[in-house]
């Protein structure tokens, strides 16, 4: 089976909160190819029972694949497209046994001469990662460094609309007593 055939209902056999995230992502995972995916399943399939850094970690990264165009896709992952796999690979139970995949994986990918493509391919997607994790970052620090200017601003005008109001009440109750 090929990711592009995966159905949501294929994850039934995960831990309730790793089926309710993978059946969630079912569109993004389909757009993946075999020689990566099953790693995410690994990580995605112990979901249940991962503290709640790595459970976010698993989000983001799920959230990041989701938010690429196709495109971005392809130039993400086309070291991963060019492996070539074997039919016995292709038609294994990936889905439900991600970690056993991944050991044969390794074990093809050192027999066919395919692991320094494998690794040249996945430090691509961790250069991309950290690429992304970086714009993210810069993009969340610019929104908050906004969002900042503008309370300040509003405590400003807030401040200046206060000092004008107590100079009214002031100058009132001085013509009072006056």
């Amino acid at each position: 089976m090929l990711p592009s055939d995966l159905k949501p209902e294929q994850f039934n056999g995960y831990p309730p909160e790793a089926r309710k995230l993978a059946s969630g992502y079912v569109a993004t995972l389909q757009r993946l190819p075999l020689s990566f995916l099953p790693s995410l399943l690994r990580e995605a399939i112990e979901y249940d029972f991962k503290f709640p850094a790595e459970r976010r970690s698993i989000e983001k990264e799920l959230a990041n694949l989701n938010s690429l165009s196709t495109e971005q896709i392809k130039d993400w992952f086309q070291g991963f497209a060019q492996i070539r796999l074997s039919s016995q690979l292709e038609h294994s139970d990936w889905v439900n046994a991600p970690g056993q995949f991944v050991e044969q994986l390794s074990s093809y990918l050192w027999t066919t001469h395919q692991l320094d493509a494998f690794r040249i391919a996945a430090l691509a997607y961790a250069d991309h990662c950290g690429r992304l994790r970086r714009r993210n970052r810069l993009r969340r620090l610019v929104s908050e460094s906004l969002l900042s200017a503008r309370e300040s601003r509003h405590t400003t005008n807030l401040c200046f609309a206060n000092s004008v109001r107590m100079a009214h009440i002031s100058a009132a109750s001085s013509r009072r007593t006056v």
